[in-house]
């Protein structure tokens, strides 16, 4: 029986450039967000 460890390592370098965009994604979300309820309370 071989060890997976193929597949994790695989998945791994497939998720990396996904948790970054998503994670600037969700920054710029974040970002906008606050800038909208800035503009509300003013």
């Amino acid at each position: 029986m071989k060890k997976p460890s193929q597949l994790p390592d695989r998945f791994g370098k497939n998720m990396k450039p996904f948790l970054k965009q998503s994670h600037s994604a969700l920054v710029f979300l974040v970002e906008v967000l606050t800038v909208q309820a800035g503009v509300i309370k003013l």
